[in-house]
């Protein structure tokens, strides 16, 4: 669960979770919305947020439409060819009645040890800029006269909202280990893996998710100067800041070793929502407790309180909560997306690559 500070929290489908084995769109759809009627039955009745990992397809959902990492992606250098795989996914995961993704990842991988540079559309930052017209997809085209900052998203049926993550400097951790730290210069910093931050702000991205790792020995999760004064106040991001999986955990080592300073820590670096997945309780009391004595003031919390509310605002939850069973029809519907995708890969790694005996694919 990703705790909110609202009546209701905004529910996390962990990796690999289903209501049930091949679950059909149905299924799903009746999930959500049974989370969704406990939401609105509380004093305040906000609706939630229900979030998934949906990085290269609805991969959760039996059936679902597949598409390449976002390495084979990249290969493409085909920002159009991104958007329409954007917009494919927004419309399945609408059709189990989802709607929030963690997605893009735009971490820039640098070092090719790094477990996860599958995860990174490119070692090229100005290719991973060209990638997050996928935030546009998902979300909508952002119109002319929106708010510096502000999240947009637009078509609440066909369109889900997006998190670009894991902010910052993932992708070139020392010795490219996973979670790890990031020993670079402010300039390499801004000019390789902040890039494609300011962006997706500029595309109105609704969230962005901080990252496990740390620059210079300080851990994301709790960098208020990156968080707070960069992005929020720089940049003007004005949707909200969630962690990572247990990410404010990890802010010390061993992770949970003192878990009250870790919510102190990390709820004033800016972070507005918690993925809390297993002790809730332990982070309600925790919070409870920082607030009440002063440790994080009331205005951090309205702050947080204001960009989630804002998020669910754009999003059309407060008018339109429950999940609309006539998306159903739509899962599994984009697959000549994916054989288009599957053939660009294959002919651009042969054309700069020069590989010999290249299969190419029908489309």
């Amino acid at each position: 669960m990703c705790f909110s500070w609202l009546v209701f929290p905004c529910v996390l489908s962990g990796g690999g979770s289903t209501p049930s084995k091949h679950a059909t769109p149905k299924t799903w759809v009746n999930m959500v919305n049974d989370f969704q009627n406990g939401a609105l039955s509380t004093r305040l009745g906000i609706p939630y947020i229900d979030g998934i990992d949906v990085v290269h397809g609805h991969s959760a959902a039996y059936g679902a439409t597949i598409f390449l990492h976002n390495s084979g992606l990249g290969v493409t250098r085909d920002p159009l060819l991104i958007k329409k795989i954007g917009a494919a996914t927004a419309l399945e995961v609408r059709a189990n009645g989802i709607q929030y993704t963690f997605a893009p990842c735009i971490a820039v991988c640098r070092d090719p040890r790094w477990g996860r540079c599958y995860e990174s559309y490119s070692e090229d930052p100005e290719i991973v800029r060209l990638m997050t017209e996928i935030i546009s997809s998902l979300q909508g085209e952002i119109t002319d006269d929106s708010e510096k900052g502000a999240p947009f998203v637009n078509g609440h049926k066909q369109k889900i909202a997006a998190c670009a993550k894991h902010y910052v400097g993932d992708g070139e951790t020392h010795l490219g280990e996973n979670t790890g730290n990031t020993m670079i210069s402010s300039k390499k910093m801004f000019g390789i893996h902040m890039p494609a931050y300011n962006d997706s702000v500029i595309k109105g991205v609704a969230t962005i998710m901080t990252s496990y790792s740390s620059w210079n020995g300080v851990k994301m999760h709790a960098n208020g100067k990156l968080v707070t004064g960069y992005l929020k106040n720089k940049l003007k991001f004005k949707g909200f800041v969630i962690s990572d999986w247990q990410g404010i955990d990890s802010i010390t080592d061993p992770p949970h070793a003192n878990y009250t300073y870790s919510i102190l820590a990390g709820i004033n670096a800016g972070i507005d929502m918690v993925m809390v997945p297993l002790n809730y309780t332990e982070f309600i009391d925790g919070l409870t407790y920082l607030v009440k004595s002063k440790f994080i003031p009331m205005s951090r919390i309205d702050d947080a309180v204001r960009r989630i509310l804002r998020v669910k605002f754009t999003m059309g939850l407060f008018e339109n909560p429950l999940a609309d069973y006539s998306m159903t029809k739509y899962l599994g519907c984009q697959v000549n997306f994916l054989r288009i995708a599957l053939f660009k890969t294959v002919a651009y790694v042969c054309r700069y690559r020069h590989f010999n005996g290249c299969l190419f694919f029908n489309h």
